[in-house]
């Protein structure tokens, strides 16, 4: 026992266990008295609580040492905890901190010591913290919040508070215990997943595209907010979860297709991508793409993920190129039909209008005569259509009255009986550029239409106005740019377009009548479609069955505020004779590249008084002008055909026979009377335009334009 060394604890405990002894000593036998067994026992006793003193003393050694090394722990983990932490009272005055909330704040952690809290606290956030912490000292309950604290350098963070309340026994001075995360990555990234699901969002509306998702198991469905957009419907008001709800909104003849490819998904793995006719909530008729797409785990189909693609204006769209092709491929056609019926037609009207001159008026030779005038004139009639539907086919657009053209077509117009017409026109309607023919066969063909439905008789109302399109609202749906408009509505009480024959009306050679010499050959509205496009309108159709019909022409106003010109043309017989100066006969140049046509046109113009001599291109033309101009006879006038076949035409040979000439007085004459040259005759340096087929007084009266 002496041999262990006693330290100052141990020698500390030794003195006050004498003094224990000494005071206990009265109530104890001598020592003296005691027997040799009893002595020895004592001692032995002695000896064994000695060694337990030793054992407990060494157990408490060690267990001080643990409670160091776990204190240290504890203090290295406070200190370096990703969290900060610290102890505050009730006052916000800061009693503890741990090294990470010093580090947080940029901070020296003494320096933190007794420092109010409310210090580190952006001024505009003070009030989040007052609240915070009067709930927490009136509730005691742990409390949450989040603030933009300040560090020392003045830089900002947005830290999450989480604040309990700590009571020490016995003592009535509360503490509250914080933690402190920096949240600026996580407010970061919640505002970059919010910005990224808004551009989600806006990129849905504008695709028009919506995404959904059927859980097989669970037969529940989730929509994103573009499916509720397209169908016009309220989130909080319509389940997804009703399947027939949801394809309620397809069309009766494409509801049954949607069901059994949703179904062939579910059991059978099938993807599925299908276009369909819909109509919205708000009775919009709809196209939409229906996507479908399995999701399969260990071989069974467990989801289905897919979207809703609003196609409607892409449909359009398709359709209108659909249309704009077949207008191209049968303009193509068409233009060089109508150039060579033109020319057959010139021939036939040329020499009959000569027939009739020599014919005895009111005799049954001139009354045959008339009626094979009538048939060409039909005839020019129908070639002056297919032209208007050929490439090109350029108006001759003057200043006009809208309102005159529709008042005076149906005075012109010879519908069966029963038929009534009723007008409602605009007072200040404002004026258009069109061309007058070609507008006047379009009224005309929709006026056709729409009292050939109504065998029974009706009203044909005819409505204009003024409409400023601004591409606002229903304006952005037409295919139309800003600006002023005249809106013209024709209405019959018909019997109405089946829907699905409503988007063929203006495909060519489609009709929904019989067909007969009169009627039915489905081309009249497909002209009426090209002549609008032509003059940089708009036309639509809307029907009802049972109810009726209205097409609507949207013509561009005239911004010109000049004198109107009228609805349709008048000849001018004002223009000087042709005989009018000193010299009566005058020398004509004809040039066409088809014999019977320069003919034809050098019998006509010698019945008139001229001298003529033909050419069969404009090389011919060209050196027969020069030959007559070094023989100082000069031709007086040049009549040249637009088009020859392999060879110079009447655009070309007119610039050279400027150069030879810059007072030639030239006249072009063309089938193709829809070319730029025969819309703008002077800027090609024409003094006139004479469309074929013709008549002797056509050519007369546009002789002496040009003469004069």
């Amino acid at each position: 026992m002496g041999s262990m060394k006693d330290t100052p604890v141990d020698m500390e405990l030794r003195q006050r266990a004498e003094k224990e002894l000494e005071i206990a000593a009265g109530g104890i036998e001598p020592y003296s008295e005691m027997s040799p067994e009893k002595m020895k026992s004592l001692i032995h006793e002695l000896q064994v609580h000695q060694i337990e003193l030793e054992m407990q003393n060494n157990e408490l050694r060690r267990i001080q040492d643990e409670l160091e090394k776990t204190r240290d722990r504890y203090s290295h983990l406070y200190d370096f905890a990703p969290i900060g932490y610290f102890t505050m009272n009730q006052l916000g005055i800061i009693d503890e901190a741990n090294l990470t909330i010093a580090i947080m704040l940029g901070i020296e952690r003494g320096a933190l010591i007794g420092k109010p809290f409310t210090r580190f606290i952006l001024g505009d956030d003070q009030d989040i913290f007052y609240k915070h912490r009067q709930r927490l000292l009136e509730t005691e309950a742990p409390q949450s919040c989040e603030l933009r604290l300040v560090k020392k350098d003045g830089h900002q963070f947005h830290a999450r508070l989480e604040c309990t309340m700590i009571t020490k026994m016995g003592d009535d001075l509360k503490q509250i215990r914080a933690a402190v995360s920096d949240v600026s990555e996580q407010r970061k990234a919640k505002e970059a997943l919010r910005k990224s699901e808004r551009l989600l969002n806006e990129t849905q509306m504008l695709s028009k595209i919506g995404g959904w998702e059927y859980d097989v198991g669970k037969r529940s469905a989730t929509w994103t907010d573009q499916v509720y957009r397209i169908y016009g419907l309220n989130r909080e008001i319509f389940d997804p979860n009703d399947m027939k709800e949801s394809v309620s909104f397809y069309a009766p003849e494409d509801r049954k297709k949607i069901e059994q490819a949703f179904a062939n998904a579910c059991d059978e793995g099938r993807s599925y991508d299908l276009e369909s006719r819909s109509m919205s909530a708000k009775g919009e008729n709809l196209w939409v793409r229906t996507i479908g797409n399995p999701v399969l785990e260990n071989g069974k189909v467990t989801k289905i993920m897919g979207s809703i693609i609003d196609i409607t204006e892409p449909k359009k769209l398709r359709e209108k190129v659909r249309q704009s092709q077949k207008m191209e491929a049968i303009g193509t056609l068409t233009g060089g039909i109508a150039h060579d019926y033109n020319n057959l037609l010139a021939i036939i009207m040329g020499n009959l209008s000569m027939a009739q001159e020599e014919t005895k008026p009111r005799s049954a030779m001139a009354e045959l005569l008339h009626e094979i005038e009538q048939a060409s004139r039909k005839a020019g009639d129908l070639t002056h259509q297919l032209m208007t539907l050929s490439r090109g086919g350029y108006p001759i657009k003057k200043l006009r009255s809208v309102e005159r053209l529709l008042k005076e077509i149906p005075g012109q117009f010879h519908a069966h009986h029963g038929i009534e017409y009723a007008f409602s026109i605009q007072g200040d309607l404002w004026p258009a550029e069109y061309d007058s023919k070609q507008m006047h066969c379009a009224i005309t063909n929709v006026l056709v239409n729409a009292a050939e439905a109504m065998p029974r008789g009706g009203t044909i109302t005819l409505q204009a106005e003024n409409q400023v399109l601004d591409k606002n609202g229903k304006d952005s749906e037409l295919p139309l740019n800003k600006g002023k408009y005249v809106r013209i509505s024709v209405k019959d009480e018909g019997r109405g377009i089946p829907e699905e024959s409503l988007h063929k009306i203006f495909d060519p050679y489609f009709s929904t009548k019989d067909r007969g010499a009169q009627k039915g050959m489905g081309l009249s509205l497909t002209v009426t479609h090209a002549v609008v496009e032509k003059h940089g309108g708009h036309i639509m159709v809307e029907s009802e069955i049972g109810v009726g019909t209205t097409v609507t022409i949207y013509l561009p106003a005239s911004e010109d505020k000049g004198e109107d010109q009228g609805a349709t043309h008048e000849r001018d017989d004002t223009a000087p004779s042709i005989s009018s100066d000193e010299r009566t006969i005058k020398r004509i140049l004809v040039m066409d590249d088809e014999e019977m046509l320069r003919n034809l046109a050098q019998k006509m113009l010698e019945q008139l008084g001229c001298e003529v001599e033909t050419a069969g291109d404009g090389v011919e033309a060209i050196l027969k002008y020069k030959k007559r101009m070094a023989s100082g006879e000069a031709f007086d006038g040049v009549i040249l055909d637009l088009t020859i076949k392999g060879g110079m035409g009447g655009a070309q040979t007119i610039k050279e026979l400027i150069k030879i000439d810059p007072k030639v007085k030239a006249m072009v004459c063309s089938g193709y009377n829809n070319d730029p040259a025969m819309a703008d005759f002077k800027e090609y340096g024409f003094r006139e335009a004479m469309a074929k087929p013709y008549e002797m007084e056509d050519l007369e009266r546009a002789l002496k334009k040009v003469l004069s």
